[in-house]
């Protein structure tokens, strides 16, 4: 792989720490802002634990909350077309299609085929939490928002210190009884994450859930209060 393909994603760059993990990854160093290969030890991948991600796909016989917020905000009209990144095992798109709304969805597990397409409304629902590796979870975010027409919503599990107590901690999150991953936030840190991310403003619409979005016109028919 030529090095400037790895510098494609040039919005992770500006992370100093997923800058240094990705390049590193391909075996370079930075020194004195200069990339060099890396000498005296060939760089070896750490073997990673083995995260069962397919676990966290939940079998749900309603609307998700962050679906729910959208009926709740009119925008489940049928006038705005929904694609849901990471459905899992798709019942938020079955619940949808049951009330004769149209809406496409992918997952890298349940999935993985379907094309990511440009839609008007994109929810990322509950995914960033069960991503381990952080330069794929900034990935997952701006793909996202990539093909987000008018608004991207995305919501994540908060926790506070004493609940993670009970956990094995593993990277910046940790390990559950069932081997999957979560990173549990608090409402201030999802939101500073999401504005790091994507350097745009999230607007809270229930614990864990947020709005962001393109078309500023619909913003202004969003009613928080």
């Amino acid at each position: 792989m030529c090095i400037r393909d790895r510098y494609k994603n040039s919005r992770m760059i500006g992370f100093k720490h997923s800058w240094e993990r990705l390049i590193a990854k391909h075996g370079y160093e930075l020194v004195d802002g200069r990339l060099f290969r890396c000498s005296a030890v060939n760089v070896k991948e750490v073997t990673e634990k083995e995260i069962d991600r397919h676990r966290t796909a939940i079998v749900r016989h309603e609307l998700s909350s962050p679906m729910k917020t959208l009926a709740k905000n009119g925008f489940l009209s049928g006038n705005y077309s929904i694609f849901d990144y990471g459905c899992g095992r798709g019942d938020d798109l079955k619940e949808l299609e049951a009330h004769g709304l149209e809406a496409l969805g992918w997952d890298p597990n349940f999935s993985p085929d379907t094309d990511k397409v440009n839609s008007a409304i994109v929810n990322m629902g509950f995914v960033i939490n069960v991503i381990e590796d952080q330069d794929e979870r900034i990935e997952a975010v701006l793909g996202a928002w990539d093909i987000t027409d008018k608004l991207l919503i995305v919501s994540a599990m908060l926790a506070n210190e004493s609940y993670l107590a009970q956990f094995k901690p593993y990277k910046d999150g940790v390990i559950t009884s069932r081997n999957t991953f979560q990173k549990y936030f608090t409402q201030a840190e999802l939101k500073t994450y999401i504005e790091r991310v994507l350097e745009e403003e999230p607007i809270a619409v229930s614990p864990g859930i947020f709005y962001i979005f393109k078309d500023k016109a619909l913003e202004q028919l969003l009613d928080v209060n």
